[in-house]
């Protein structure tokens, strides 16, 4: 078990850790997860989307950028920055929950040559066009 700074608490850190995810470019918004909610409980309140353990913090998140893997990147760098702000070494994992497609900026793909379809929204292709007889 690491030992914590005098008055480093669950709640601070877990309120660290989701300040300096919410600031990272691409990540929408923190998520509970699925099925039990992810969240650190305090007297008071709660944090969701960050789980505080003994030695590890976990922080479910929903992204709004491509590619998924560097907004990923930057969102660990901030986490782990938090946590050496407040002098805790602990192991930060980072959960992608969800991609809000909403969200995302329209491709730019033309239509493939071999179905015509064109994309409707990244990766995902529009429903093949009608044929008429």
């Amino acid at each position: 078990m690491t030992a914590q700074p005098v008055g480093v608490n669950r709640a601070v850190l877990a309120a660290a850790v989701a300040t300096a995810l919410a600031q990272v470019p691409g990540v929408a918004r923190l998520s509970p997860g699925t099925g039990v909610e992810v969240a650190t409980q305090f007297a008071g309140g709660k944090v969701v989307g960050v789980g505080v353990r003994d030695d590890t913090v976990v922080a479910y998140l929903v992204v709004d950028r491509l590619p998924v893997d560097q907004v990923a990147q930057a969102a660990r760098a901030a986490g782990e920055a938090a946590l050496a702000d407040l002098g805790v070494a602990r192991r930060l994992d980072l959960v992608i929950d969800d991609v809000d497609l909403d969200h995302l900026p329209p491709t730019s793909l033309p239509p493939t040559s071999a179905t015509g379809w064109t994309p409707a929204g990244v990766g995902v292709p529009a429903a093949p066009p009608t044929r008429r007889m």
